[in-house]
């Protein structure tokens, strides 16, 4: 492989590089997103419904099943893609993404991948000089957009709406979503009044008291 066709495949690999960096980005802000949504609606409904233990067991366990899922397929595949952990793009799937930012340059990359596999020769070799001579003035790595207005949108929204319940209704999270991973210390509110006689609250000191304490209200185990 001559010294223009390797600079042809490392222009071709750095496009690659940026695609799975453009996913891990993109994939992190949608991990993101989906955390503080999911935790908002959960915290949401436990904060005015107050769940049993088992189904806030499930939820508990629902929210770290979607929020594991999204990290694992949005954040740590094209993370384990990017450094040829997990198989990444052919060259020739590349190809099709610059073919797709420059739509004048047909097949010209695709068929310079093809002969470089084929058995060497005078033709062959002059045939992908002269491809790849028409190509020097195009910047591949402009077939991959990170597109940082969208990624920013997502980070923003939901950390600055997280922001503004937290100072609205702090309590929607100690009492919401706290309740719920502290699930097996559950206790439901029971509405009961207790009443005290006062008049005789007062006692000498060192002296025992008895208090009598009337409940109003059901109490269910």
């Amino acid at each position: 492989m001559n010294d223009s066709v390797e600079n042809f495949i490392s222009r071709i690999e750095k496009v690659s590089d940026k695609y799975y960096k453009s996913l891990l980005l993109r994939g992190f802000s949608l991990f993101v997103l989906v955390f503080v949504s999911s935790l908002v609606i959960v915290s949401f409904f436990e904060y005015l419904i107050q769940f049993s233990q088992p189904l806030s067991f499930f939820l508990l366990l629902l929210f770290f099943i979607v929020n594991a899922g999204v990290f694992a397929i949005k954040v740590c595949k094209p993370f384990l893609q990017l450094f040829n952990i997990l198989p990444r793009l052919s060259y020739s799937d590349v190809c099709r993404l610059i073919q797709l930012k420059y739509p004048e340059l047909q097949d010209i990359p695709l068929n310079i991948i093809e002969l470089s596999q084929q058995q060497k020769s005078e033709l062959t070799d002059a045939s992908i000089q002269q491809k790849i001579s028409k190509m020097l003035n195009y910047d591949f790595s402009q077939a991959v957009s990170y597109n940082f207005k969208s990624v920013l949108s997502y980070f923003l929204f939901p950390l600055t709406f997280l922001a503004f319940l937290i100072l609205l209704c702090p309590s929607l999270f100690s009492d919401g979503f706290f309740r719920i991973i502290h699930f097996l210390q559950h206790t439901e509110n029971i509405n009961v009044l207790i009443s005290v006689d006062e008049s005789k609250l007062l006692v000498e000191q060192g002296s025992d008291l008895r208090v009598k304490s009337i409940i109003h209200g059901n109490i269910s185990a």
